[in-house]
């Protein structure tokens, strides 16, 4: 999907090593649509916070895989 120019959600643990993550996926796959969010799913908290932020964003209007 990320090389047909589709959507990539990075949720990861640590936002900047996935910031790290998303500039080679970028670079190597020239799709700039590669979103990080932060995501620990060994936190409830955690995992809540990122469900209440995908909730509320545009990514609700994605096509399903």
């Amino acid at each position: 999907m990320m090389y047909a120019g589709g959507r990539v959600i990075l949720a990861c643990r640590s936002a900047e090593r996935a910031q790290t993550a998303r500039d080679d996926i970028v670079k190597s796959t020239g799709n700039d649509d590669v979103i990080v969010m932060e995501l620990d799913l060994a936190s409830l908290s955690s995992v809540r916070q990122f469900v209440d932020q995908f909730n509320r964003s545009a990514f609700l209007s994605m096509p399903a895989i």
